[in-house]
């Protein structure tokens, strides 16, 4: 019963974060600035905010219904949103830790996003981020747009994601499938669900094929991370880092900003995963 709710309390308490980042520190932005009397940027911040809390209200309804379903523990109860290491995602004890597994991917996708663009001069996946409409200064709009954006478009991603494998529990249950094919057809579907996303989303970036491409590749990488990690966390990170550095390249064109934003982060990252690491090893 302890375990049950320390779950329960864990994931609602991580959500409540999200919302924090993803509507109060984009609200205070937007108002501090006097954005807001925009309509415009109103309006843009009211969607962003609507498709957020429809689908952290979604992902919190199916929770529930799959926590509660511990009598199928032959599929597990995870909806791969904050149960890292638990099936259908592979039993790695170091995805555990969620701290962990964020401090992780800050690290590795400020390297990939941060770093190397900056000896192969592009970005790692080439695409351009389109701006929300701009009444910021540059680190206003940084700031504003990659906390919200991306918790908004992964929230909803997730929800879908949440509803399909809780369908496909259900079918599983019912034909008895092998653990193999629950995996093989979840990874599968995540993979075409994350593509469709990226087509339905190419609208906000340039037309080019390449730009769709690139797209396509980021958000089928995503659901490749989220099925092995089985959390929302490191799909998350790459999404802001990537448009963050991508911003940075952007706003700051002739300084070496993302490069010293990458190794800060990185350093930091590092000092803390090593503390944690060291805590977590004492214990054993």
């Amino acid at each position: 019963m302890e375990e049950k709710t320390k779950s329960i309390v864990n994931t609602l308490f991580f959500i409540a974060f999200l919302l924090v980042l993803g509507f109060a520190v984009p609200q205070t932005l937007g108002l501090s600035s006097r954005s807001f009397n925009e309509a415009g940027i109103l309006s843009q911040y009211q969607f962003y905010v609507m498709a957020t809390g429809l689908s952290a209200l979604g992902i919190i309804i199916l929770f529930f219904v799959n926590f509660y379903k511990r009598d199928d523990e032959k599929y597990g109860n995870s909806i791969l949103f904050f149960s890292p290491g638990e099936f259908p995602s592979p039993k790695i004890k170091f995805f555990k830790s969620a701290i962990m597994l964020f401090l992780v991917s800050l690290i590795v996708y400020s390297f990939l996003f941060g770093i190397l663009p900056k000896f192969s001069q592009q970005t790692f996946f080439g695409a351009d981020v389109p701006s929300l409409k701009e009444q910021f200064t540059s680190t206003e709009n940084i700031s504003y747009s990659n906390l919200m954006v991306p918790i908004a478009e992964n929230f909803t991603m997730a929800f879908i994601l949440a509803f399909f494998v809780t369908s496909l529990r259900f079918y599983a249950k019912k034909k008895d499938l092998s653990l193999l094919n629950f995996r093989l057809i979840l990874i599968s579907m995540m993979i075409v669900l994350f593509v469709i996303t990226a087509v339905l989303n190419h609208a906000r970036y340039n037309d080019s094929d390449q730009a769709l491409i690139s797209v396509a590749l980021f958000w089928a990488l995503g659901a490749v991370v989220t099925f092995v990690t089985g959390s929302f966390i490191p799909f998350w990170i790459q999404h802001v880092m990537n448009n963050v550095f991508i911003d940075i390249a952007k706003y700051y064109p002739l300084s070496n900003v993302g490069f010293i934003v990458s190794i800060s982060t990185i350093v930091i990252s590092a000092f803390f995963l090593i503390l944690l690491y060291r805590g977590r090893k004492n214990k054993l």
